[in-house]
């Protein structure tokens, strides 16, 4: 959010000057004068575009501390030590299917009602899969199957050669 807003300022200020560049240089009036009135209306013109920047730079200038503002109080909301992983969804399944270092996982509760598509596009995370004996091994969901309500998963980190199994539960937290 804070990325977005420094960018829409930025976009914000190249695209006034772009403008005002762009409409020097391709009004029809903008031509080698013919007179002294056509000297004076050039130079009126000028003016008024010198008018229109200084107008326009307060803006800018606001624009830009406002998104800095922003940028020190999301920082100062931020915990210490936080990392962007920390912040992956809580969601829990069972594994439905095994193949390989490839596994899919059905989801049996997102606590946190988060958009799954959006945070794998975003973010990737990564799920345990245990059972009653421990932990067996860390995947990394890669796509959200909707119609299943499932994640298909590969395999990061398997434990001390544990073997993942249909019914072995995973979790993100």
């Amino acid at each position: 959010m804070m990325v977005r807003g420094r960018v829409a300022c930025l976009f914000l200020l190249i695209g006034c000057t772009v403008l005002i560049v762009s409409s020097c240089r391709h009004h029809d009036s903008i031509r080698q004068p013919d007179s002294a009135s056509d000297v004076v209306a050039l130079e009126q013109q000028l003016a008024e575009r010198d008018h229109e920047l200084e107008v326009l730079r307060p803006v800018v200038a606001r624009l830009y501390r406002e998104s800095e503002d922003r940028r020190v109080v999301a920082d100062a909301e931020l915990p210490v030590g936080f990392i962007g992983q920390m912040a992956a969804p809580s969601v829990t399944g069972t594994v439905a299917t095994v193949a390989g270092g490839i596994c899919k996982i059905t989801i049996t509760e997102n606590r946190d009602n988060r958009n799954l598509q959006r945070e794998i596009a975003d973010n990737l995370f990564s799920l345990a899969i245990y059972n009653d004996d421990g932990f067996k091994a860390e995947v990394v969901c890669a796509k959200l199957e909707s119609e299943t309500n499932s994640l298909l998963c590969y395999v990061m980190y398997a434990h001390e050669g544990a073997i993942i199994a249909v019914g072995d539960k995973a979790t993100s937290k």
